[in-house]
């Protein structure tokens, strides 16, 4: 039962919002810079990728679509973390 549980909290970090990403980890993927290492959150790691070569324009669009995304990522963090209490109360 709790591997169907934890089966289910995987799904959860797969929402629509991180598919962007060619992995389905939102956790742990692969970096940008050496697709041989993982890297953590890894959307986020992609939008940071050679920001400092960017224009002013093209740095405040990442940093709002960060945001955008680690809201959704806490908001995700709540939910498993809900689901996860109703196993840990049956």
């Amino acid at each position: 039962m709790m591997n169907d549980q934890m089966m289910e909290v995987t799904r959860m970090f797969s929402k629509p919002a991180f598919k962007s990403r060619t992995t389905s980890d939102v956790i742990f993927g692969p970096d940008l810079s050496d697709v041989t290492k993982l890297t953590p959150f890894p959307f986020i790691s992609d939008l940071l990728f050679r920001i400092d070569e960017m224009g002013i324009d093209e740095k405040v669009d990442r940093f709002k679509r960060i945001d955008r995304l680690i809201s959704d990522l806490i908001v995700t963090t709540k939910e498993a973390t809900s689901h996860l209490n109703h196993f840990y109360q049956l």
